[in-house]
């Protein structure tokens, strides 16, 4: 596996969309919050809230129970995973944004909160900066960001007393060598190397019992790197391998064995005006 050097490399399709909707139950159960307890915003009052790379945009539909009044839009460059418009609560909009584009001037300062997780495969060149600015841009004075990563330098493979890993083990070794989100654990200095207040970082370990459906969500999202951006021309090809390799792991996962890592949580708070 190789890093990928140009944004997104996993398909939008149904069964991309039910990974997704899947992954956003299994990361909620680790954090136990969909927005950290430290951010305290009013149930009945019309907060703005943005939801970067929003995906499938489940977060903000289970956001929007939480908070009826909140008026929350989420932001992607594609909304091809999403319900349509008409489907939509009231309260609760989609807009094309693309982060490493200048911010529109109507999106400074809007928002109480902005919230992304996972664009470890997104960031260039190791360097959020440039995202991270963009971010900071659409707060308003005293709102927070929210932002939620693995790195795999975090993972390792954990297995029941007699099972053996080689695939596992094989798999793991290949998704650490792409080096991807490795600026991770630095995110925090970042937050107050921008002047940003009452800056956090927790940590949240996988639960034992969700090993193995994180390892099943890995395998689909591999397998997906597979076909999109791997060699796949003949069946000795590095697609076909890895595809090889990932039933092999599922198999030792069936068995008794999973990734295990730990979930990263950065927040911080732009200083009032």
């Amino acid at each position: 596996m190789s890093s990928p050097t140009t944004g997104y490399t996993l398909h939008r399709n149904y069964t991309s969309s039910a990974r997704l909707n899947a992954q956003h139950l299994l990361w909620k159960e680790a954090l136990g919050y969909n927005l950290h307890p430290c951010i305290d915003l009013p149930r009945d009052q019309p907060v703005r809230v943005a939801d970067i790379g929003t995906g499938t945009g489940i977060w903000m539909m289970d956001v929007k129970r939480d908070y009826p009044a909140a008026r929350i839009d989420g932001f992607d460059v594609s909304f091809a995973q999403c319900p349509p418009a008409e489907w939509l609560p009231d309260g609760v909009n989609l807009r094309p944004l693309d982060l490493y584009e200048p911010l529109p001037a109507e999106l400074e300062g809007v928002y109480d909160v902005v919230h992304l997780r996972l664009f470890f495969v997104v960031i260039r060149n190791d360097d959020p900066v440039p995202v991270f600015r963009n971010l900071l841009r659409m707060l308003k004075p005293g709102g927070w960001l929210q932002w939620s990563e693995h790195n795999y330098e975090s993972w390792s493979v954990q297995s029941v007393a007699g099972v053996s890993t080689p695939a596992l083990d094989e798999m793991m070794a290949l998704m650490k060598a792409t080096g991807l989100g490795r600026w991770v654990p630095g995110l925090s200095n970042v937050f107050a190397q921008h002047g940003m207040a009452e800056v956090r970082k927790e940590l949240h370990p996988c639960i034992p019992h969700t090993r193995v459906y994180w390892s099943q969500l890995q395998f689909n999202s591999n397998e997906e790197y597979s076909y999109l951006a791997m060699d796949n021309s003949s069946p000795d090809a590095a697609g076909p391998k890895l595809r090889s390799l990932i039933h092999q792991a599922a198999e030792e996962c069936r068995r008794g064995a999973g990734f295990d890592f730990t979930i990263e949580v950065t927040l911080g708070r732009k200083p009032p005006a």
